[in-house]
């Protein structure tokens, strides 16, 4: 039995129950409900399954989105063995992760009039770029994608390894010729800057558009100048360098490591080394790593979802390709910050060059049944959400 001073105090806690009980079930009550799940601490539970074909995969389930600690992403490393320090640098300086020197670029440069429009070949020792009209900007993105190039070499551990071709860019004036060059191609250029093309993959990717040759096929937009708020002009040229870098690491990954990827990898290092930077005299990646796709990521999550289901990205993946962009550049991010597991890529790409098939590379990472591992990357995951980029 309780005493009239028990039933006082319980009155508060009785009505505040039902009250939350009626917010639940209205439609802002329900959003609350969800924003409350997100922040609770709900453990992730991280186990080995095997699927009714007999394969072994790693779930995550947890719908725990929120940042606990302090994210193990590393924002300082030392010289790695085969690097040369006397061209690159790692290390925080002014929010750089890493950084080098552009090298001096002196492309040849040939021209042509076809149609009365003029265009330019400008040869490199590992591009050939072809631009309508615009010679100085021509040597300008020779000048970034000679030293992307050594960026992405060092950062890979491939500074031994030279392409045994020039990878080839066609860099039109404008939207309307690119989007002609395109239809006269018959491609989906569809709300793109730019794609990639290399024929032996004979896949069309959504998002950046489909392959068919080892090119890059871009515009670089004429009308900038015209754009008097610099701050937005700046914001669509850094759009222009994202998306080149992009593509730019397809086509490398395709010099330097001659096999099909994984669709998580390919997209995970195009995603991850984006980011680069470049100030006119260096490249660089910056210590904060974006990912534009933070919200897909948590909604996948909130959904009861696994993020380890990126590893069975497919081009049937549909509505989920957006979360997987998101995870894919998170999970290299994590093996490229951490130095704990950077060896897992390394094993990775030697894997790929000893003939093991893109479906069946994954177990290279599934072999790694450390639960800290998968940890690690929950918190990194976890801090790209919590940031929204």
């Amino acid at each position: 039995m309780t005493s009239a001073g028990d039933r006082s105090r319980l009155r508060p806690l009785a009505f505040f129950f039902i009250f939350s009980i009626i917010g639940v079930f209205s439609l802002k009550g329900r959003e609350a409900f969800a924003e409350g799940q997100e922040k609770q601490k709900i453990p992730d539970k991280i186990e080995f399954v095997k699927t009714p074909d007999g394969r072994e995969i790693i779930k995550i389930t947890g719908q725990n989105t929120h940042q606990e600690e302090d994210p193990v992403l590393l924002e300082t490393s030392t010289n790695r063995p085969g690097q040369a320090p006397a061209a690159s640098n790692t290390g925080e300086t002014s929010g750089r992760y890493c950084w080098l020197s552009l090298p001096q670029v002196r492309p040849s440069i040939t021209s042509a009039d076809p149609k009365g429009v003029k265009w330019y070949t400008l040869t490199t020792d590992n591009f050939s770029i072809n631009i309508e009209e615009n010679e100085t900007f021509g040597i300008k993105t020779a000048e970034m994608l000679e030293g992307f190039n050594l960026l992405l070499r060092e950062q890979m551990k491939f500074q031994n390894e030279k392409a045994k071709y020039k990878l080839n860019l066609k860099i039109f004036k404008s939207r309307l010729e690119y989007d002609a060059f395109c239809k006269e191609q018959q491609m989906s250029c569809d709300q793109t800057l730019g794609i990639t093309l290399q024929q032996f993959l004979g896949q069309q990717n959504a998002q950046y558009g489909f392959f068919s040759e080892n090119r890059i096929i871009f515009y670089w937009d004429k009308d900038w100048r015209k754009i008097w708020d610099e701050q937005r002009s700046t914001s669509i040229q850094q759009s222009f360098y994202e998306t080149l870098f992009h593509e730019a690491t397809h086509q490398l990954l395709n010099a330097y490591i001659p096999k099909v990827l994984p669709r998580w990898l390919g997209e995970g290092l195009a995603g991850y080394f984006e980011n680069a930077h470049f100030d006119g005299k260096e490249i660089f990646l910056p210590l904060d790593i974006k990912n534009p796709f933070a919200g897909d990521m948590k909604k996948y999550l909130l959904s009861g979802r696994s993020a380890t289901d990126v590893f069975s990205w497919s081009e049937k993946s549909g509505a989920s390709e957006p979360a997987f962009y998101g995870f894919s550049a998170s999970f290299i991010t994590f093996l490229m910050r951490d130095a704990r597991y950077r060896g897992c890529l390394d094993e990775i790409i030697m894997r790929l060059r000893e003939g093991v098939p893109a479906d069946k590379i994954f177990n290279v990472v599934l072999k790694n049944k450390n639960s800290n591992f998968w940890k690690a990357w929950i918190l990194s995951y976890r801090k790209t959400i919590a940031s929204g980029s």
